[in-house]
């Protein structure tokens, strides 16, 4: 073989290794959101991400930022990719999700999760699942940027959308400032056993809102841009969520 046909191999190799992404800027909320994402370690969606990462030889660069930013930056393209996001068709012109058959692709998703109704002990509302019950009017609480809303509103009832935080939240509806509110299950549930004075006067009305899947979403721009490498990150997290290593880790949680 000669030199100079090494040469051209080598030199393919080097203008491959040079244009190949290693590392991916991902955004998230600025919350805790039990036990995806955690303020005071890695959550269930982080160690999730940073394990499909290893597998592919990428680095998964995580920004924290209020949501309404995130989705902003998403837009934009000053990020890559955005998580924890549930479908939704009018995301759609800011986001790339692992679709199937023209929806989202349930097997391909960050976790499952749902939203409840609370609501004051003392308090007639209700949820029977098709309807709102004894509203009344009232305002229900939602958190700020999230999809519950537009369902709140189809539902006939008023939102106050200016908090993220389930915590700040769950203090309104016990100051009776909204007659309920809509939160992610698991942090709503984490939230009342953590805060013994909020769990007195509130309870989780049954059953569910509505259950959902979350994404990792990659921007319209690297998607386009990295076709392969896409469909590669959302078929190797489908993989890992399901491996025996990370239920292991998931059970610690519980």
């Amino acid at each position: 073989m000669s030199l100079m046909f090494l040469g051209v191999i080598f030199n393919a190799q080097d203008i491959y290794a040079e244009n190949r992404i290693v590392n991916i800027t991902l955004c998230h909320e600025d919350e805790s959101s039990y036990p995806w994402i955690l303020k005071d370690k890695k959550g269930l969606d982080i160690i999730l991400l940073e394990m499909v990462g290893k597998k592919l030889d990428l680095v998964f660069k995580m920004k924290s930022l209020p949501w309404v930013r995130c989705l902003h930056d998403l837009k934009e393209g000053y990020v890559d990719g955005a998580f924890k996001m549930s479908f939704s068709s009018d995301r759609l012109a800011i986001a790339r999700y692992p679709m199937q058959g023209g929806i989202a692709n349930k097997a391909q998703r960050l976790h499952s999760d749902s939203y409840s109704l609370y609501k004051r002990k003392d308090s007639t509302v209700g949820w029977n699942g098709k309807e709102l019950l004894n509203i009344k009017g009232g305002i229900v609480g939602v958190q700020t940027g999230f999809s519950i809303i537009s369902q709140i509103k189809e539902l006939g009832a008023r939102v106050d959308d200016q908090t993220r935080s389930a915590e700040i939240n769950l203090k309104k509806l016990a100051t009776d400032r909204v007659v309920a509110i809509a939160l992610q299950t698991q942090e709503g549930d984490r939230t009342l056993d953590l805060i013994p004075e909020l769990a007195k006067k509130i309870e989780k009305v049954t059953p569910a809102l509505i259950e959902k899947s979350y994404y990792l979403v990659l921007s319209q721009g690297f998607y386009k841009n990295n076709i392969q490498l896409s469909n590669d990150i959302w078929m190797t997290l489908e993989k890992t969520r399901e491996s025996a290593e990370f239920k292991t880790i998931a059970e610690q949680f519980d």
